[in-house]
């Protein structure tokens, strides 16, 4: 999740003191309809979890948390952008999207201008500057073509980077967003065996810590001549869900009204309860307003609806505590699963159809709030 003003500080200070060190050693229906056309999806989806056995069930939950418990690892060291343990993430990454079904998504000339011989098709960097230092930064970008409407797309966003190595300690990010990028991995394992209708984006965040800095570089320019944005059905953006607590926050009812109609009756079926905040446009309640903490903000000012899913208020939040040991491994088992249902969910409902449009722009008032207020992160207290 972006960094509050303080925190940010903080981070370039550090980052700076880094970077030059390692600088130096060196990605229609109508409203009307909403109830009838989907109240014949909702078995659909439970058929596909009762199917499992219980010995599969526990492989996969197995599976799901040791890649959550090896990407927020110390080998990694937090993720901080240009770091040896970020360097080592890559590999790990990209070994892990290295499958049948898996693809990367081209390159146009303003990605070419930064790539480098040895850049993954999975990599699309970008130079952007931390402090005084001009920083290569890598988005990662994975899709699984559609079966029946391979031009239309489902993206999924999640930020993995982290705050990295500071003052000698280290900030593993298990939640923050470890969980996030974890999800992505393993719906990208799941959607290559099961073919999706849609288009499946998986999009890996860089830079998001500093200042949303991968999904604005990916949204003005890396998808140019590339992904018609128009053709971008939903952003679902997964951002901190490793500490269910009691509810799993969904942000952007309000923006994005046509969504939630959709699924109110799947939602009934799924083992979870959720809180709907964070996207009230009223200028007089920006304290509530979460929607540009996080890589979504982009893709909706592009007029992509979304939906982002995120836990609630935690006191292990950019602090050297948020690891492995402190995650409730049963919770984000079931927030991944409800996921991968709600993915399983919307792929069937959509069929190439754009369902969500328009969403609720932000008056000039609200945007003039929002620039000029101290940055807040969506949960401090």
């Amino acid at each position: 999740m972006k960094l509050t003003s303080s925190r940010l500080q903080q981070t370039l200070y550090s980052s700076k003191i880094f970077f030059y060190y390692y600088l130096k050693m060196n990605v229609l229906l109508s409203d009307t309809s909403t109830i009838s056309y989907v109240s014949n999806l909702n078995n659909q989806v439970l058929t596909n979890g009762e199917q499992n056995s219980e010995k599969e069930s526990k492989k996969a939950i197995n599976k799901l948390n040791q890649t959550l418990k090896t990407i927020s690892s110390i080998e990694f060291e937090g993720r901080l952008p240009g770091s040896l343990g970020w360097e080592k993430f890559l590999e790990y990454i990209l070994n892990r999207l290295n499958k049948p079904n898996v693809e990367g998504i081209s390159k146009n000339e303003h990605v070419k201008k930064v790539s480098e011989p040895s850049d993954s098709k999975f990599i699309l960097p970008f130079l952007n500057f931390v402090d005084s230092f001009r920083i290569r930064f890598k988005n990662i970008v994975a899709k699984i073509t559609g079966t029946t409407y391979p031009d239309k797309i489902i993206i999924f966003t999640a930020h993995y980077d982290h705050l990295g190595p500071r003052a000698g300690k280290y900030f593993l990010g298990a939640d923050d967003n470890a969980s996030g990028t974890t999800c992505l991995i393993e719906l990208i394992d799941y959607f290559s065996v099961n073919k999706p209708k849609h288009t499946l984006v998986f999009f890996f965040t860089d830079g998001e810590e500093i200042d949303l800095y991968g999904s604005d570089e990916f949204v003005k320019f890396q998808i140019k001549d590339v992904i018609d944005i128009n053709n971008i059905l939903v952003n679902i953006n997964i951002d901190m869900i490793a500490r269910l607590n009691k509810n799993l926050t969904w942000i952007g009812k309000i923006l994005c009204p046509k969504i939630y109609p959709y699924y109110e009756n799947f939602l009934k079926t799924q083992d979870i309860s959720f809180v709907f905040k964070g996207d009230d446009p009223d200028p007089q309640k920006q304290t509530e307003f979460f929607v540009n903490r996080s890589d979504q903000w982009h893709f909706y000012r592009k007029n992509v609806p979304f939906v982002f899913f995120t836990t609630d208020d935690n006191n292990f939040y950019h602090t050297t505590d948020d690891v492995f040991e402190n995650v409730n491994q049963d919770d984000f088992t079931k927030v991944y699963n409800f996921i991968q249902n709600f993915t399983i969910y919307t792929d069937n409902l959509l069929q190439g159809n754009d369902l969500f449009r328009p969403v609720v722009p932000l008056s000039q008032k609200t945007l003039l709030v929002l620039e000029n207020q101290p940055f807040k992160h969506c949960f401090t207290k």
